[in-house]
C-alpha cells in the first residue's frame, strides 16, 4: 500500500522544534483559525487572514459602498423631484401674480 500525502513544515517559534503536519489539515487550521498544538505541546494557530477571508471581506466592503451610493442616488432623486415641484408652484405662483398685475393695469 504506498500512501502519498502532501506536508507543511513548521517550527515552533517556543521551542524551535520542526514538525510536519499534513497539507489539508494546516488549510483547515488557517481557515478556522483554531489553536494546535507542536509535539512538546506549545500552542500555535494561524492568525493572519486567508486570501479567501480577504476577498469576502473585499466584497463585503464594496457591497457596503455600492448600497451607500443606491441609497445617496436615490435621496439625490428625491431631493430633485421636490425642487422641481417647489420651481413648479413658484412658476404658478409667478404667472398668478404676472396675470393679477395685467388686469390692474388694464
Amino acid at each position: 500500500m504506498n500512501i502519498e500525502s502532501e506536508y507543511y513544515l513548521s517550527i515552533c517559534p517556543e521551542c524551535g522544534i520542526q514538525f510536519a503536519l499534513p497539507k489539508k489539515f494546516v488549510e483547515q487550521l488557517e481557515k478556522t483559525h483554531r489553536d494546535f498544538y507542536c509535539p512538546n505541546g506549545h500552542s500555535l494557530h494561524f492568525p493572519a487572514e486567508t486570501k479567501e477571508e480577504k476577498l469576502q471581506k473585499l466584497l463585503a466592503q464594496e457591497e457596503e459602498r455600492k448600497q451607500y451610493f443606491i441609497r445617496k442616488s436615490q435621496r439625490l432623486e428625491q431631493e430633485k423631484k421636490r425642487a422641481e415641484n417647489q420651481r413648479n408652484g413658484y412658476k404658478g405662483m409667478l404667472a398668478r401674480v404676472k396675470k393679477q398685475n395685467e388686469s390692474l393695469h388694464s
